[in-house]
């Protein structure tokens, strides 16, 4: 009997009872019984004695209702590709059914769970999720191929039966106590699905394949990693023809994991001071903040994945794949801030300014009031510099023939801007322009004007008419404070002598006159204009060097950071193919089968590599490859901002990255090994940054001392405000070591003077490749030879001051154990700290005489100290050079390894290359470094120890490699042009 529920149909259970009970009625099957109701209710005529028992039905159903819900039902089978034809029930074909929406079902279950629980205070959360779910999927030949890689006839169709299991959890957790806080969390994801794939012909009936289907997973009852039960469930291909099946195609295991965890811990303390001043009866207050901070943060995420699938290729042969996937990474960060500000200075101070000023009030507003005038000065300037713009047709062809095009209306925008700055009263800035005043305004006018680095021509044209317009401006200016002075002076004269005596105390340049002109003011009237016009320059300059004093203190403010981060990501990936004869009674075949169904690649492959080596017959093929890559990140930064600038020093980046990659046999298709190191520091619109790089393939590295490789080293010079001089003096250090052809430094000032112009930021760098032969050079180099060659530059360069010399030469000679200079380096370097340099060299030296005296060697190294402390750096580079080649020699020694042991976990392998990429970055760390803040103030050169590391790569390279290609990128506002010298 079929039952049409079997799929949870959705048919009425009244329905399915009436055709039962006609069913019984007329003792017929119930196929039968069901093409009876539907020809009744369709009104589907029929001969003979079926008519008669339809009739019988349709009079008992009555209700029209009951015939709507079973045209309803028929609509709701259709979906299924169940279908009802002239009296003929029809079930649906494979290719029918996979075309209906019933072609994907899904059972499943699933259960969660949140809580937040509190654990001594700190309120924790917890979430987890599991779940399990049976998916049946029904499609063509296509959509299988695009799920599973495989291959079947257009025709054929696939049920794909997946049981899938999943489960998740997670537990955050934060808080704070005192002026310590953090945060952790932790949590995990699992997926496992096993899919079987079965193949039909499309025309095969549906409900016929179903039940073969669930037959088949019913009666073998396989276990997936059991290669007996498989060999049973697996159909080997029809005909000889490998994508033709009927029945188990494929077996497919697919496994996910991830793991995550993250923290963070902080502390933060803040330390306040304030006061109250009373300031001529006003109460100001003045407020102190120190911060302090620490903060580190710890992330890491582990993820893993493999993909088993099998099938047979024939009844004797089984193909199994595996790949898989294990991905890592650790993030680890460390902060210290500290941040000092002190507010409120600023309103103190220019209350403080007026308690300064040694005039009465009377005085005090008068001097201010005159002293606004200033504002003339500006209106008119920039109201000249507009015209300009509009109507000054001989300005405006100028600009166009100096620069190529019209720039007029954008160089009038910066210089009323730089105006606007330097003269407004909301400046803070006042200048002292009634006494010569003509002189000073230009002077400050052609600076504004040279900083905008235009032609001579248009810089003339420029200063000339700014000139004109300020001495129109100031003699109107000289004018209304002479005009406004008498006004004072003619309301005084109509005032009691007293009270005019008083007001001329301040005017010291009177003298003893001031009984005699207060007595007729109006006589003296020219003199108390002079004295009063001079005593406004006075309060001008005396009054502005107070603004300046309580801006700059309102801006004071010190703020640190010093901060280490490190981060290393991982993947090590597996591809696996193995053929073997799944009818063999070797119980190893079945355990590498096991092993890889499980994921376990590496130990499958060391099994099978066995029974290849024993030639056995149930192994019939291994292919593959492994690979492993590994990158890591250190960093270190030290910043310190001052007031409004920024300043950054000893910012050090190394970066490693190891990429392997063996084939099934364990031969090596790839091995290579990356390292680079950064330095860089800076300040205001500057940068410097060294880069050195290297890139080895050991996979090449044959022998010992043979390294074929390419690296290099780059420096650059970042400026936004690139002076002539500072250009000069960075090349100028490397051609003078002959690192540069000669003549470059004077070919690239030309150029640069040629190229830039107002607005203008230049980027110079100069880069060495290396090429394989300078490895080799450096790798077959002894400990003794790498430290003599390295020693002999770095003395060269660190000594070259000839006073620094001389003084050297002084303690050498005078050492007793040695006289030989690289001799003497090396047994004072080994001490290490300059003190004991120091004593050593005392103790040592002719007589025992103290030559170093100990108050020398301090804070600020005297006398012959600081000869003493460069050895210390001379020999310091020299080691690490020489530790570069005992490292390269290593390198060699674990590729040669590594061929030579075939490995299948290059986990370990990846290891060891790891910690000799980590000796490298921190040998050349040793060697070089960048000018810091302080010294980059002064001096633009490159550093000593850089210079004499550069001259030591370029002795041991290839003579067409022995000098450095300069680029010079020169960016203007709309234009960025790069140029190469060499």
């Amino acid at each position: 009997m079929l039952n049409y529920n079997q799929f949870d149909l959705p048919i009425e259970s009244t329905l399915l009872e009436f055709i039962k009970a006609q069913s019984e009625q007329y003792n017929i099957p119930i196929t039968e019984a069901f093409k009876l109701v539907a020809s009744a209710v369709s009104d589907i005529p029929n001969t003979g004695d079926e008519q008669a028992r339809i009739n019988e039905v349709k009079a008992k159903i009555i209700d029209l209702a009951v015939k709507s819900k079973f045209k309803n039902e028929l609509d709701k089978l259709a979906k299924w590709g169940i279908g009802f034809h002239d009296g003929a029930f029809l079930l649906p074909t494979l290719a029918r059914f996979a075309q209906t929406t019933k072609s994907t079902q899904n059972w499943g279950i699933q259960r969660k769970v949140n809580t937040a629980p509190n654990i001594t205070g700190i309120p924790v959360e917890v979430k987890g999720e599991v779940g399990a779910a049976l998916k049946i999927h029904v499609a063509d030949a296509s959509t299988n191929h695009k799920a599973f890689e495989v291959d079947m006839p257009e025709l054929d169709y696939g049920i794909n039966l997946n049981v899938e299991l999943a489960a998740n959890a997670s537990i955050n957790a934060s808080g704070q106590a005192g002026i310590v806080s953090g945060n952790f969390a932790t949590g995990g994801h699992f997926e496992f699905d096993v899919y079987c794939l079965y193949q039909y012909d499309g025309t095969k009936p549906a409900l016929e394949a179903f039940s073969d289907t669930f037959t088949d997973v019913a009666s073998h009852k396989f276990v997936y990693f059991d290669l007996h039960s498989i060999s049973k469930s697996l159909a080997p291909p029809q005909s000889g023809n490998l994508n033709d099946f009927s029945g188990l195609r494929r077996v497919e295991v697919n496994y996910k994991n991830s793991v995550s965890l993250s923290g963070m811990l902080s502390l933060g303390e803040s330390i306040s001071e304030a006061e109250i001043i009373n300031v001529n009866g006003k109460a100001h207050h003045v407020s102190a903040n120190i911060s302090l901070g620490l903060s580190a943060s710890y992330q890491s995420k582990l993820n893993g994945n493999f993909r088993t699938y099998c099938q047979k290729l024939s009844p004797n042969s089984l193909v199994i794949t595996l790949e898989s996937l294990d991905e890592g990474e650790q993030v680890f960060n460390f902060a210290l801030g500290a941040d000092m500000k002190v507010e409120g200075l600023d309103e103190l101070g220019k209350t403080l300014i007026d308690g300064y000023l040694p005039y009465e009030q009377q005085w005090k507003d008068d001097l201010a009031q005159w002293s606004n005038i200033g504002d003339l000065l500006q209106t008119s300037l920039t109201s000249k510099l507009q015209s300009m713009v509009e109507t000054d047709a001989v300005w405006q062809q100028l600009v166009k023939t100096a620069l190529g095009e019209d720039k007029s209306a954008e160089i009038v925008t910066d210089i009323q801007k730089q105006i606007d700055d330097e003269l407004s009263s909301q400046s803070g800035k006042l200048f002292n322009w009634l006494n010569d005043g003509t002189a000073q305004i230009n002077n400050a006018i052609s600076e504004q004007v040279a900083k905008l680095g235009l032609p001579t021509q248009v810089t003339t044209y420029l200063n000339e008419i700014l000139a004109q317009t300020a001495v129109t401006a100031v003699n109107n200016a000289n004018q209304l404070i002479q005009s406004k002075v008498n006004d004072k002076i003619e309301r005084l004269s109509h005032q009691a002598n007293a009270n005019v005596r008083k007001w001329l105390e301040p005017l010291t340049s009177l003298g003893e006159q001031v009984n005699e002109v207060a007595a007729d003011i109006n006589a003296y009237s020219e003199k108390v204009l002079e004295a009063t016009i001079a005593l406004l320059g006075e309060y001008q300059q005396f009054r502005q060097r107070l603004l300046e004093g309580a801006k700059k203190a309102a801006e004071f403010q010190v703020a640190m950071q010093l901060g280490c981060s490190a981060a290393n990501w991982s993947k090590d990936k597996a591809l696996l193919a193995l053929i073997i004869d799944p009818k063999s009674s070797d119980e190893r075949v079945a355990e590498i089968y096991k092993l890889m169904m499980l994921g376990k690649a590496g130990e499958a492959l060391n099994l099978a590599r066995m029974l290849e080596a024993e030639t056995c017959p149930a192994l019939k093929s291994i292919k593959g490859e492994f690979a492993t890559w590994s990158k890591q990140i250190k960093e270190l930064k030290l910043g310190i901002q001052l007031g409004k600038v920024n300043l950054f020093d000893a910012s050090t980046r190394k970066l490693s990255e190891i990429n392997i990659k063996v084939d099934a046999s364990g031969n090596l298709l790839v091995g290579d090994v990356d390292a680079k190191l950064d330095k860089e520091a800076g300040y205001f619109a500057e940068s410097r940054k060294l880069s050195v790089f290297s890139t080895s393939n050991i996979m090449k590295a044959s022998a010992q001392n043979r390294l074929p490789s390419i690296g290099g080293v780059s420096l650059s010079l970042d400026d936004k405000h690139l002076k002539m001089d500072e250009l000069e003096e960075f090349l100028y250090s490397l051609e003078a070591r002959g690192l540069l052809h000669s003549g470059l430094t004077s070919r690239t000032l030309q150029l640069y003077r040629r190229k830039k112009s107002y607005h203008s930021a230049a980027v110079l760098s100069a880069s060495m490749i290396l090429p394989s032969n300078f490895y080799k050079k450096l790798a077959q180099l002894s400990d003794e030879q790498a430290y003599e060659l390295a020693c002999n530059s770095f003395f060269e360069t660190g000594f070259s001051d000839k006073n620094l010399e001389k003084d050297f030469w002084v303690l050498c000679n005078g050492f007793e154990p040695t006289s030989e200079r690289n001799m003497f380096i090396k047994m004072v370097g080994k001490k290490k700290r300059k003190s004991q340099a120091c004593e050593y060299i005392n103790s040592n030296f002719n007589g025992g005489q103290t030559v170093i005296p100990h108050s020398h060697y301090n804070f600020s190294p005297k006398g012959l100290a600081p000869a003493a402390i460069r050895m210390l750096s001379v020999h310091k580079c020299a080691q690490a050079f020489a530790e570069k080649s005992e490292l390269l020699n290593e390198l060699g020694e674990i590729s040669m390894a590594f061929k030579k042991s075939k490995p299948t976990d290059l986990a370990p392998w990846r290891e060891k290359l790891n910690e000799v990429v980590d000796e490298l970055n921190d040998s050349v760390d040793e060697m070089v470094s960048v000018k810091g803040v302080i010294a980059g103030l002064f001096d633009e050169s490159v550093n000593w120890n850089t210079l004499a590391f550069l001259c030591l790569l370029s002795d041991l390279n290839e003579p067409t490699h022995t000098k450095l290609t300069v680029t010079l990128t020169i960016k203007n506002s709309e234009t960025e042009e790069s140029f190469v010298l060499s």
